[in-house]
C-alpha cells in the first residue's frame, strides 16, 4: 500500500502509529492509499480534530484511530496505560474519537466537492489496537470496526 508519507516523523509520540504505518508500508493493497495524520480544521467539539490514518480506496474512504499500550473499558471509561506505566482516562473512547472525526471529514469534504459528488462514497471508521487483542463488547461498534494485534 502507498502511505503518505511514506516515512514517519521519528518525533511522532504514537509508538502504535509508527507500528501501524510500517505494517500498512507492506500490505498488498495496491489499489489504496493511506494519509498519516489528517488535521481537521473544523470539528463538532474539539478546537482541532485530527484523523490518525485514512484510507483510501475503491471501497470508499476508511478513518482509523491508532490506540497503543494497554488499553481497558469499564463502566463506560477507557483507560489507557501509556508506555510509563501511566493511567489515562477517557469518557469518550477511541469509536468515538474516529465517529466524530469521520463526520468531520465528510462534513469538510462535502464543502470542497461538488454537490452530490460523495453521496455514494462510503465512508466508515474503526479502531486499530496494535499492541493488544481486544475483544470488549459494545453496542457501539462491531467487529469489523477493530484492528487488533491478532490481524
Amino acid at each position: 500500500m502507498r502511505v503518505i508519507p511514506p516515512e514517519i516523523d521519528l518525533r511522532t509520540p504514537s509508538p502504535a502509529e509508527r507500528k501501524f504505518h510500517r505494517l500498512l508500508k507492506q500490505a498488498e493493497l495496491k489499489d489504496c492509499v493511506a494519509l498519516h495524520s489528517i488535521g481537521l480544521a473544523e470539528h463538532e467539539y474539539k478546537l482541532v480534530g485530527e484523523i490518525d490514518f485514512l484510507i483510501i480506496g475503491p471501497g470508499g474512504l476508511l478513518v482509523l484511530e491508532v490506540k497503543g499500550g494497554r488499553i481497558k473499558l469499564g463502566n463506560g471509561i477507557w483507560t489507557y496505560k501509556d508506555r510509563w506505566g501511566t493511567d489515562n482516562r477517557n469518557p469518550e473512547g477511541p469509536f468515538n474519537q474516529a465517529k466524530t472525526a469521520a463526520f468531520a471529514l465528510q462534513k469538510r469534504l462535502n464543502k470542497l466537492a461538488p454537490q452530490g459528488f460523495l453521496e455514494k462514497v462510503p465512508l466508515m471508521w474503526g479502531v486499530v489496537f496494535p499492541d493488544i487483542s481486544f475483544n470488549a463488547k459494545a453496542p457501539d461498534w462491531v467487529p469489523a470496526q477493530i484492528i487488533d494485534e491478532t490481524d
